[in-house]
């Protein structure tokens, strides 16, 4: 499983779908997945940029995410599948996971990456403290995933009208959709914030690991209308 084919099996739901990526790097994934309107959004883009006139159906804004969501204007499209994947921090996630609620269509997808540390070292949201460890320690290992897991915690906790779950393998996304979810964790915003990843081990089953065809059909059922 790819980061491709997660992606693109939801992008796959809509007729003309409408795709923001935040966090391009290399642009293999932007560039690969198929959809009617897409949109790149990172601070560096490491690619060379087309030379041909971006049109209304491909754009590249080569700014923060929070300057491109800042600039959005109520009036401006929705997204159908939003991608984010930019700087692996609980802080930043949060902020970019905020805002693409805000420009997120009603039926629309929101998929978060790297929400799984595959180690210590790999949970770190300091890189130069990752690189540490991983010296003292090494593991064989090159993944850094930060503390991206904790939105998802803060997501189960005070975003009730979204359900979500995470895919069983790598890449270790999040999906979270619109739709009905009675119940919620009881946390508070400290505790999230603070969350270790040994305390994430001994919580694993609250990150609603599925299959990704059992997350696809959830949505589907959610969202039959689409």
């Amino acid at each position: 499983m790819s980061r491709v084919s997660v992606i693109q099996s939801l992008v796959d739901c809509f007729d003309r779908p409408n795709y923001l990526e935040v966090g391009v790097e290399d642009g293999f994934t932007f560039h690969t997945i198929k959809a009617a309107r897409k949109i790149a959004v990172d601070p560096v883009f490491r690619f060379e940029m087309p030379t041909t006139p971006i049109t209304d159906s491909l754009e590249y804004h080569q700014i923060p995410s929070d300057d491109y969501f800042g600039a959005r204007k109520a009036t401006d499209p929705k997204f159908d599948v939003i991608f984010l994947d930019g700087l692996h921090t609980f802080e930043q996630i949060l902020r970019d996971t905020l805002n693409a609620v805000e420009s997120l269509a009603p039926n629309g997808v929101i998929v978060i990456d790297d929400v799984w540390p595959t180690s210590y070292a790999a949970s770190l949201p300091s890189t130069d403290d990752m690189l540490r460890v991983r010296e003292a320690s090494p593991d064989g290992s090159v993944a850094w995933m930060g503390d991206v897991y904790r939105v998802v915690m803060f997501i189960d906790t005070f975003l009730q009208p979204f359900r979500f779950a995470c895919t069983d393998k790598d890449p270790w996304q999040m999906v979270m959709w619109r739709g009905p979810r009675p119940a919620v964790e009881q946390r508070q915003v400290s505790d999230i914030a603070e969350l270790s990843y040994a305390e994430l081990l001994k919580h694993k089953s609250e990150m609603n690991f599925q299959p990704l065809s059992r997350i696809v059909a959830d949505y589907r059922a959610d969202h039959h209308n689409i």
